[in-house]
């Protein structure tokens, strides 16, 4: 469950039972047998990288501890011979929340000149190159462990969620070569192992292999608010919503909301820092897919699994009622990946139904995505399939959270948190889609709870010196962070350097979000306003207005050393990279090249910062985890 540890220890010939706190998973026998485990070691935020890390820590043929990163220290590490690292990146190229402590420890453990001489480590690194450093997480831990005297079994390997080659097959082609080599290599196997390695996949998909263990107890379920922080790892708090209020004219043809929480002092962020919400799945769509399921809905129980001839509780969800698990815990309204797809077929009891995931995955792929189907749109389709509810939520991903730009000072506003969101909708499959996240909060009632948390995020924060000038580039609900900014500069203003914004939006009668309040704020002399209109007078967008300003920007960087931020989605991070470079090739009278790398020196005295959204709202995966 989240970054509790795991052992999954194959070295013992006892019989089977669990450890005091129940989360330890031991005495399942050993494939090979050895004296020599393993480590699986994980850093993940939104769960890809945690689930890929218990399957291989589940089925590789030795002794294995699955671990998160911030559960175990340099010191810790020191005394391991085999890691295998699976690592996601965060944003723009920061380390997951989990995995931060652990990699600054190591890089003062390198400091002190430590050494991991005895250790041979693998890494798989996660992320998306739609940011400027793919991977950049990973592949910094793997050099890490290289230059502590590490050797690598292979060079890094990298999964980039957007590539053709999608992240779970990178998975399963780097878990097959770590296996051979732990068979091969350090066992001295020649080729007469006979372990089936093709029933690996169909072992897990089996259903037999899991089932519920039904509670005697109904009143031990646990408080959302703690569960939810069990299951996602994180410090996650009950807020209370102040007011939700539409920021665009009803005449919009879009909608952002600004929503006020009441937050504990638990919570303590800062301009640039994100707020981390675990939203409900609808109720409505709940009810659907558990009108696919015979198990009743309100009565507790823990998933067991079938691991080597032994049974084991998992530790993934808590003890829970089918209800709660749909709506809070699980990932029910995704698309079905192939994966998913293809093991339906086992309980399909007519052809056609096994006909038609034929064609869901194969020739008609594509067709069947962009309607974007949800895991009950599925099952309506397919008649003659019963799915296994112990099978089912083992294999559903757990829920992601949403974060979004923090879009308050807590020195204006104290216990209290803002967000600007998008509200997200979209057409597919002939209906009108609403984001998850975004919907539910712009249907928020003020008292209603909202289980919230928020994450630092370091590289967006102001300068520390407030007199240093700052540049903000946003669009649409990209502005969101730097409300928190001009909140926070007008704290400071007596210290305070220039302050200049660069805002897009299409009409100034629909969408000049905040305008008021920001205008009020260029009277009193805190920001200097410049705002794009892509759909009234001559269209403008916000790179075009920071050309049409460039020896304004010009000066503010070159001459006066400024920070630029840049927030909003990866298009509008695109064209404003574009010109910035565009705006250095003509002033200072220099090649592309050369002005790249001028960007790149900006990059490494920390004055380039952005926070770029990627999110697709369609056509979402659900994999097996």
């Amino acid at each position: 469950m989240g970054c509790v540890p795991s052992t999954i220890d194959n070295d013992t010939k006892k019989t089977n039972e669990s450890v005091a706190d129940g989360n330890i998973i031991t005495n399942i026998e050993p494939i090979i047998k050895s004296n020599k485990g393993a480590l699986v070691l994980y850093a993940s935020e939104s769960g890809t990288s945690e689930g890929f890390a218990r399957d291989m820590a589940k089925k590789l043929p030795i002794s294995t501890r699955l671990i998160c990163m911030n559960q175990t220290s340099s010191k810790e590490l020191l005394k391991e011979e085999r890691i295998f690292v699976i690592a996601s990146t965060y944003g723009e190229g920061e380390a997951p929340s989990n995995g931060q402590n652990l990699y600054f420890d190591l890089l003062e453990c390198r400091e002190n000149g430590c050494k991991f001489d005895n250790l041979t480590f693998s890494v798989l690194a996660l992320g998306s190159s739609k940011h400027v450093d793919l991977c950049n997480f990973g592949r910094n831990f793997d050099k890490l462990l290289h230059e502590l005297g590490g050797s690598r079994i292979e060079e890094v390997q990298l999964a980039d969620k957007m590539a053709d080659l999608r992240q779970m097959d990178v998975y399963k082609a780097w878990f097959k070569r770590m296996k051979k080599w732990v068979k091969m290599k350090e066992y001295g196997l020649n080729g007469d192992y006979n372990e089936e390695e093709e029933n690996d996949e169909d072992e897990e998909s089996l259903a037999k292999n899991f089932k519920l263990s039904y509670k005697s107890v109904e009143n031990d379920e646990p408080q959302l608010i703690y569960a939810l922080e069990k299951v996602h790892n994180r410090s996650i708090a009950s807020c209370r919503v102040i007011s939700v209020t539409k920021l665009q004219s009803p005449s919009s043809e879009k909608q952002t909301i600004l929503v006020k929480l009441l937050i504990p002092t638990s919570i303590q962020h800062k301009p640039g820092d994100h707020a981390v919400i675990l939203p409900p799945n609808p109720h409505d769509e709940v009810e659907r897919l558990m009108s696919f399921i015979s198990d009743p809905p309100n009565k507790h129980f823990n998933i067991e699994e079938m691991i080597r001839g032994k049974w084991i509780e998992q530790d993934r969800l808590p003890s829970c009622s089918l209800q709660r698990a749909l709506t809070w815990y699980l990932d029910i309204m995704a698309t079905p990946s192939k994966e998913f797809l293809l093991s339906l077929k086992q309980f399909a009891k007519h052809d056609e139904d096994r006909e038609l995931i034929g064609i869901w995955t194969d020739v008609g792929e594509l067709e069947w995505r962009s309607g974007a189907p949800t895991l009950a749109d599925t099952l309506s389709f397919l008649k003659s399939v019963k799915v296994p509810t112990a099978w089912l939520l083992s294999v559903l991903p757990l829920q992601s959270h949403r974060s979004y730009s923090v879009s308050n000072s807590s020195s204006v506003n104290p216990n209290e948190m803002h967000i600007m969101a998008a509200v997200v909708e979209y057409e597919a499959g002939g209906k009108v889609r609403n984001g998850l996240c975004s919907g539910w909060m712009s249907t928020l009632q003020p008292g209603d709870m909202v289980p919230a948390g928020h994450r630092s995020m370091a590289s967006f924060h102001l300068p520390k010196n407030p007199k240093e000038p700052v540049i903000m580039v946003g669009a649409g609900a990209g502005l969101s962070p730097f409300r928190s900014f001009w909140q926070e500069r007008y704290c400071n203003r007596e210290e305070a350097g220039p302050s200049l914004l660069f805002f897009g939006c299409r009409n100034p009668d629909y969408d000049d979000l905040v305008r008021d309040e920001r205008q009020d704020l260029e009277d009193k002399g805190i920001i200097e306003n410049i705002t794009a209109y892509s759909r009234h007078g001559p269209k403008m967008y916000v790179q075009d207005a920071i050309k049409l300003h460039q020896d304004r920007l010009y000066d503010l960087l070159i001459n006066q050393k400024a920070h630029i931020y840049i927030c909003g989605d990866a298009s509008v991070a695109s064209g404003v990279r574009k010109a910035i470079l565009e705006i250095f090739m003509d002033k200072m009278a220099i090649s592309d090249a050369e002005a790249k790398k001028f960007i790149r020196k900006m990059r490494s005295e920390n004055r380039v910062h952005e926070d770029v959204n990627n999110i697709k709202h369609a056509n979402n995966a659900l994999i097996i985890k």
